[in-house]
């Protein structure tokens, strides 16, 4: 425990916050996962415009994606593959940055699975292209 404390203390302050803001955001998704239709609380977590910084959105996509993936990780909730995504989506549109959400499923043998993942630019971010069927495409931020 304490050298997890000691990593996110070395982190820079900024990164920090970033990742107490993710981890939050996980906490406030779960509870309006249980209280909201999914398209209800995607909308509120895209209101407002984002503000864009001067950070390469390539290094900022990868490094919120990081940060959400400790912050899920290190969490009171099961934070699954929508929670993630959806503090994801919050976190890059307050950056200006779009990404799309998918909503996906397959069938193995006699499993039904479904996955939830972002893309940005046309690209799954953070992971390889998941091998499910696209059920819906939710509209880019911004």
């Amino acid at each position: 425990m304490l050298r997890k404390l000691k990593a996110v203390l070395a982190l820079p302050l900024r990164e920090q916050l970033t990742l107490l803001h993710a981890w939050v955001a996980l906490l406030v998704i779960d509870g309006g996962l249980r209280c909201l239709s999914l398209q209800r609380l995607e909308r509120w977590l895209r209101r407002g415009p984002g503000r864009r910084g001067r950070e390469e959105q390539e290094v900022v996509v990868k490094r919120l994606h990081a940060l959400v993936a400790i912050a899920a990780r290190h969490h009171l909730i099961s934070a699954y593959c929508l929670h993630r995504s959806l503090a994801l989506l919050y976190l890059l549109h307050r950056r200006a940055i779009p990404v799309q959400l998918r909503l996906g499923v397959r069938r193995d043998e006699s499993n039904l699975e479904a996955h939830a993942w972002l893309e940005w630019q046309g690209q799954p971010v953070g992971e390889m292209a998941p091998s499910f069927a696209a059920l819906e495409e939710h509209p880019a931020a911004g």
